[in-house]
């Protein structure tokens, strides 16, 4: 019996991750696919019509200097990095499809939004800039070893293996983060600091997250980085979480 006889049969029996219908090799079937892509819509893929901040949220009135324009949230304090790249908003089908990938280890999640991500990713990650290294957020070491992996360090592993570019987990938690059910206020005031156990004087790196929420993560790690003499070029995330 051959090997393609062999995968029609198991793609037959393959189901979408959402709606339950034929998927073939894919985790999502095409109109589940659609519909996570639209949901996405407003930070990411081809239905993110609007220029968005350095924060990775839409700037109102459309501008179109996205690199000097920063929306009301940043002025104050703005980023620590030039850009920052959702694949896709933390809504619609796509928080659950996180939730089930981060909490449930759910390999079928994964790939859904591996999916979405050679489905909204091929113009951006041919722009990264060449010879960066992709740095993972790191978990604190007792989370991942609940958790048993880091969820950024896959997705790290997954833009390498697209980009070529290197891997480098070279951040180190000091102590844990509040859980998610937490309020953004008190998120914020418990942000966890970071340690770059290597020296990185003179590379250029990009902060690979899951999830980016207020944001107040990713500048801690952005300043370990900086304090080791790394340049941040920006950050890639799995979901950005629109303002209520």
């Amino acid at each position: 019996m051959s090997k393609v006889y062999i995968r029609s049969i198991i793609n037959h029996f393959r189901r979408c991750l959402l709606c339950t219908g034929p998927a073939g090799d894919d985790a999502l079937c095409a109109p589940c696919l659609e519909q996570a892509s639209l949901s996405a819509g407003p930070v990411a893929g081809p239905a993110c019509q609007q220029p968005l901040c350095r924060c990775g949220l839409p700037l109102a009135g459309g501008r179109e200097d996205m690199a000097a324009d920063l929306c009301g949230r940043c002025l104050g304090e703005p980023p620590p990095w030039s850009w920052l790249a959702p694949m896709a908003a933390y809504a619609g089908p796509v928080r659950p499809l996180v939730n089930r990938f981060k909490h449930q280890h759910c390999h079928a999640a994964e790939r859904a939004l591996q999916q979405l991500a050679r489905h909204h990713w091929p113009a951006r990650l041919n722009q990264l800039p060449a010879q960066a290294l992709l740095v993972p957020v790191p978990l604190h070491w007792t989370r991942q070893w609940f958790r048993g992996f880091n969820q950024a360090a896959r997705l790290a592993a997954f833009f390498s293996h697209h980009t070529g570019l290197a891997m480098a987990p070279v951040l180190r938690r000091r102590r844990g983060r509040p859980q998610q059910s937490a309020s953004r206020r008190g998120r914020s005031r418990a942000s966890p600091g970071f340690h770059c156990r290597a020296s990185l004087s003179g590379r250029t790196v990009i902060l690979v997250d899951d999830v980016v929420t207020t944001g107040q993560t990713a500048r801690a790690a952005c300043l370990a980085l900086e304090a080791a003499g790394a340049e941040i070029a920006g950050v890639i995330c799995l979901a950005r979480t629109l303002p209520k």
